[in-house]
């Protein structure tokens, strides 16, 4: 029996009739090199199970019998027999504790494998530099996480890798880049940060395929829950897991295994929460513009509403120049942001915590409003 996305598919139907156990893939996935009976199967062909389940004991014990996987603190294993060194010999080839993660999230992804980096940036370099050979050339658009624009601006170009830079939507300018350029890699988010633009993830793939271009999208905003990528055609998913999958900051392995099991709870509630409150503002006579897939007035509801099974929890919005009365300027703004926050305030999405902060630093001035359960991300008069 395999499982991929909601079809459960039995290739030994003796077994299944009888009720005996079969082994079951989880998205395309093994679940735990274990046997188990249809009925777990079946089970397991919902994403909250999945979260919960996929990945752990990975068919064995690991360090003691703990229903909760534990966190294995050493670089260096003891083996009986050589053949058990494959496994884990050294704590850079691999941890029982980040394995689990990796397969957890896999088994979501529909994904072969996944690897467990330092941070989400440095997933992004790692893929750039395996991926992309001196001298090559990628895609990618307008809109995306601030850091990763600068690094493909001044870093990249280092090593004499050329980008071409388009509109999210601009499936045009994407072939035209393709029938130019030999491109190595097209590189998006999906929803994008901050303005949540939407690719057609299925279209450019087919696209880039067409010409041997590879597709990598970050899903961070999206999570595996919301929207399956590589499903749709992506070749690499990558996650700032710290955000949603993990849901509390939380940066160990450990913590993002035990986040995961309520995942499909808090983005179910983030994606009601999110939706809610665009609404609310695009009714606001303060408000000039609100980007919300959910929204039918954003560019690509339709593209969202076709890939996503939610909308995510971030909304990013646009304010009046003269935001209310006693805010003249920028310094106006964040005075009345530290008045309305808590004593201390988080800096990072996805937290259980209300956020809200001000840049000066972006292209136009932008707040980031998060309400409990909901974080919204930005880039000035953007909120």
């Amino acid at each position: 029996m395999w499982y991929h996305g909601n079809l459960i598919h039995v290739e030994d139907s003796a077994a299944a009739v009888g009720g005996g156990d079969v082994s079951c893939n989880l998205n395309g996935v093994q679940l735990s090199g274990l046997a188990v009976s249809k009925k777990t199967a079946d089970f397991l062909s919902f994403d909250g199970s999945v979260a919960v389940y996929a990945g752990e004991r990975l068919g064995r014990g690991i360090v003691t019998d703990a229903v909760t996987t534990p966190v294995v603190n050493t670089s260096a294993y003891f083996f009986k027999k050589t053949s058990e060194l494959i496994d884990f010999k050294y704590g850079r080839y691999g941890n029982p504790t980040t394995v689990v993660a990796e397969e957890k999230i896999s088994a979501l992804e529909g994904a072969e494998s996944t690897l467990l980096m330092a941070s989400g940036m440095c997933a992004s370099i790692v893929m750039f530099m395996a991926l992309v050979p001196a001298g090559g050339h990628i895609v990618t658009t307008t809109d995306c996480y601030r850091k990763t624009r600068i690094f493909i601006e001044t870093v990249l170009p280092k090593m004499g890798i050329e980008a071409t830079i388009i509109d999210p939507a601009d499936v045009d300018a994407l072939e035209h880049a393709l029938d130019k350029n030999e491109v190595t890699l097209f590189f998006t988010e999906s929803p994008t940060n901050p303005l949540l633009r939407c690719v057609d993830i299925e279209l450019v793939s087919k696209l880039c395929h067409s010409k041997g271009t590879l597709v990598c999208v970050d899903g961070t905003f999206a999570t595996p829950l919301n929207q399956k990528a590589l499903a749709l055609g992506a070749d690499i998913v990558l996650h700032s897991a710290t955000k949603y999958i993990t849901g509390h900051n939380d940066n160990a392995a450990y913590l993002i295994i035990r986040g995961m099991k309520t995942l499909h709870l808090r983005v179910q509630q983030q994606n009601t929460t999110a939706l809610r409150m665009a609404k609310l503002l695009e009714g606001h006579p303060k408000v000039t513009q609100v980007y919300c897939p959910g929204l039918v007035s954003h560019p690509e509801h339709y593209v969202a509403k076709q890939q996503m099974t939610g909308f995510g929890g971030v909304d990013s919005f646009e304010v009046s120049p003269k935001l209310c009365f006693g805010v003249e300027d920028f310094e106006d703004l964040n005075a009345d942001i530290d008045k309305s926050q808590p004593q201390q305030q988080p800096i990072e999405l996805s937290q259980p915590q209300q956020l809200s902060e001000a840049s000066a630093k972006a292209q136009a001035p932008a707040v980031i409003v998060q309400a409990p359960a909901v974080a919204a991300a930005a880039n000035v008069t953007l909120v």
